[in-house]
């Protein structure tokens, strides 16, 4: 079994729209647990998702802030992903993938 890590911000909208990406992540990655970062308004909505296994919530602190980001960095580095999905797509988010 290995990890998958999703990264979604954003609004309602955005997350309705990638309901049928995250299920097409985990049929196409069935025995693997698949996690998201999101933002702490949708921690509730993911968690009833049938296709997500964990929720992490990013608090989007400012990225000058390094005690933030070390702390994030642990926690993803922790996971030993195989795979991240960054769905968001965003400057802020193509720097999480670098950790």
């Amino acid at each position: 079994m290995s990890n998958i890590l999703i990264i979604k911000h954003g609004s309602l909208g955005d997350i309705a729209q990638i309901s049928g990406a995250i299920q097409d992540i985990k049929e196409n990655h069935p025995n693997d647990k698949v996690f998201i970062l999101t933002t702490s308004p949708y921690e509730k909505l993911f968690l009833k998702c049938p296709y997500i296994d964990e929720v992490y919530i990013d608090q989007r602190f400012s990225r000058l802030n390094l005690f933030y980001l070390l702390k994030l960095k642990r926690i993803i580095s922790k996971l030993r992903l195989i795979k991240i999905y960054d769905l968001q797509n965003s400057s802020r988010t193509s720097f999480y993938r670098k950790f």
